[in-house]
């Protein structure tokens, strides 16, 4: 599954405390994809089955609707 984060990220922290697995802060609060799922840059990612609910959970409750999980 693909992880994407957009632009606009409002370091609520909401998707670090509901999937830390995938999701990390960065030096200024800023979501990323932690180092073990990143893709080219650290907004960008693969996660396995594994990760998938959390990671749809995280964005399911992302105020600014800024995660989106993908096939």
């Amino acid at each position: 599954m693909k992880v994407i984060i957009k632009e606009g990220c409002t370091r609520c922290g909401v998707c670090f405390k509901e999937c830390p697995e995938v999701f990390v802060p960065d030096p200024e609060g800023m979501a990323i994809i932690s180092e073990e799922f990143q893709g080219d840059n650290e907004f960008e990612g693969e996660i396995d089955q594994s990760m998938t609910q959390c990671a749809k959970s995280a964005e399911n409750i992302c105020p600014a609707d800024i995660i989106s999980i993908e096939e």
